[in-house]
Order: structure tokens, then sequence, then C-alpha cells
């Protein structure tokens, strides 16, 4: 049986709750009947896929165990090991511990990496360790991974991908990069959660390269759209009085400072 390289849990063609018990309940019967240990770990592998799906995550990293188990030495078992448990830790919301495991399979499954036809599974762990990093706020780091992300074929999520560029930029007080990386999120759209993040962050930077009416004209939509993009208005208003006072504007400047006090 072939291992199950090409159906993890972070793909989007994910078999339905009552398709994947049937398939769960096949692959029990293969398992009852096989006697070849790297033919078991194959079942095993799609089983933990499988279970995953079914949020049975305890199951999961089990069946991906005893797949290990199998064929401890083979380097196929191990490769898909190794990827399969660092997405489920990343789903997980263990971000250090799946970045530390991802990183460590690419150096370990280079040779792997490097085929063809195992290419989404290099992109997909660097999507991962994006992510991971940008969490972790390890900007500097995350910077050369996103914007290798950019070069993938994929657009899958890519704005999202620009738009935590661009506030790894404005860490990292390169403004003027940050703003095309924003500017270039926000055009693309479907930013869904992250939209409001990256008007805010695209305030604050234009505010930093003393582009004032920008600056404005952005903390405004933040300001009108605070509650949908869940995001502090308070602060909002504290950023559009500073603005509003290095525009000259007092009277705007002092009735955001009011707005900005505690009720």
């Amino acid at each position: 049986m072939q291992m199950v390289m090409d159906k993890h849990p972070s793909m989007n063609s994910r078999p339905d709750h009552a398709t994947a018990e049937k398939m769960i309940q096949e692959i029990d019967r293969n398992l009852a009947r096989s006697r070849n240990a790297k033919e078991r770990a194959g079942f095993l592998l799609n089983k933990a896929n499988l279970l995953w799906v079914l949020s049975r995550t305890n199951e999961a990293k089990d069946a991906l165990q005893l797949a290990l188990d199998q064929v401890p030495t083979d380097p196929e078992t191990r490769f898909a090991f190794d990827h399969l448990m660092g997405s489920f830790l990343h789903q997980e919301g263990n971000l250090r511990e799946a970045y530390a495991l991802l990183t460590a399979a690419l150096s370990k499954h280079r040779q792997m990496l490097d085929l063809p036809d195992r290419r989404f599974i290099y992109e997909d762990i660097q999507r991962y360790r994006a992510t991971e990093l940008f969490a972790l706020g390890e900007c500097k780091d995350a910077v050369p991974v996103l914007e290798e992300i950019l070069s993938f074929e994929s657009t899958e999520h890519k704005s999202v991908f620009l738009a935590n560029l661009g506030n790894c930029y404005a860490r990292l007080n390169e403004h003027e990069t940050a703003r095309k990386r924003l500017v270039q999120a926000i055009k693309q759209g479907a930013l869904h959660d992250w939209e409001g993040l990256a008007h805010y962050d695209l305030a604050k930077t234009y505010a930093a390269l003393r582009l004032l009416q920008d600056s404005k004209r952005e903390f405004k939509v933040c300001a009108e759209r605070a509650v949908t993009y869940n995001l502090p208005l308070k602060d909002i208003y504290k950023w559009l009085s500073r603005v509003c006072w290095g525009l000259g504007e007092t009277v705007e400047a002092e009735h955001y400072a009011k707005l900005a006090q505690p009720c």
C-alpha cells in the first residue's frame, strides 16, 4: 500500500465524518489481514489522518506512532511521521514543538523533499513554519520564510502571508517595505480575520513614515469597523489624536483625545 504522503489534515480534500468512519473500518479490516510491516505502516498512516479529521487527536497520534513502530528504520515512514506529527502539533497549538520538529525534518529529509512529487510537502512545511514563527513573534526568522512562500505557485492564503510579512517588517522598523506588503495584502483581499489587523498595521506604518493623511484615513477605517475587526477602539482614538496633532488639526485631535479617555 502506498504511504499517505498526499493526504494530510491541512489539505482541503478531507472526507466528511461519515466517509472517514467508513474508511477507518476498511483500514481496520486490512490491518487484520496484513502481515507485511511496510503495508501495515501505510494503513496506519492513513488511519492517523482520518482520526485527526474526526478530532480524535490522541488516537491519531497513537496510530501515527504505531505506523513508525512497524518499520522504524524505513526513511519514507519516518518522513511521513515527521511531517504529519508536525502538522498535528501545529494544529493543536503546540507551535514551538511543531516548529522544532518540522525544521529538523527539512534537513533530515532533504533528499526526499527535493523530489518533484514531494515539492508540495516542502511547501506545506514552509507554510507551517512561517505561521509558527510569526505567531511566536520571531519576525527576523519569519521574514525569509514568508518571502519564499510568496514565490510558490499555490496562491492559497497568499494575502494573509503578505499581511503577516508586512507586520513583521513593521516590527523590524522596515516601514517602507512594510507599507508595500500591507498595501498588496489589502488589494488582494480574502484576508478574512486578518483584514482589520492589516489596516491597523498599515495605519501605524503610514504614521511611522510621516504620511499622516494616509495614516488618518486608515485609522478612520479601523475606527468605523472596530467591532467587526475586533480592534481596540480606544487605542485607535489615541492614534487618531496623535496623527491629527501632527497634521495641525487641533479640533479633531482634541475630539479624538476625549474619545480615547476611559469611560
